[in-house]
């Protein structure tokens, strides 16, 4: 009976931390997802609007996850109309249908809060079948007669 009287208080106790700790973890900073715009340009979505300032440092990794090829990130500026983005303009176009992994190394949101390194700060994401236009390959169409060459 004792041991029925322990394994409870302990499921119990474990029970009532993960309700704490639940909308603790949905506060918490951190990357929510990440949508492919072009080829070559990503959006990251964070749980929290960020500091769009001048001077505000935004530093990440982007990685494709199989070959751990670095991609260069060349711009990254908080989106105008929604501070709780970041596009990022890529040095080369993702390959579709591939994972990669972003990692955030300096970010703040408007309070001045960092992400919390290699806990919240890292991301998955696969680019799945894209369908968007690969600005390198050739037009199949011909071209608008309202828009001579």
């Amino acid at each position: 009976m004792g041991t029925i009287k322990k394994m409870l208080s302990i499921f119990i106790f474990a029970f009532c931390s993960l309700l704490y700790w639940i909308p603790a973890y949905a506060d918490t900073f951190k990357i929510q997802d990440v949508e492919l715009i072009e080829a070559d340009i990503i959006d990251v979505q964070f749980t929290r609007e960020l500091d769009s300032s001048l001077t505000a440092i935004r530093e990440f990794i982007l990685e494709e996850e199989s070959s751990a090829l670095e991609i260069e990130i060349l711009l990254s500026e908080v989106v105008q109309n929604d501070a709780t983005k970041v596009t990022l303009m890529l040095d080369q176009f993702l390959k579709e249908n591939t994972n990669y992994t972003i990692t955030v190394l300096d970010i703040k949101d408007v309070d001045g809060n960092t992400i919390e390194a290699w806990i919240d700060s890292v991301f998955t994401f696969n680019t799945g079948i894209m369908s968007i236009a690969n600005p390198s390959e050739p037009m199949t169409e011909a071209p608008d007669e309202n828009f001579p060459e």
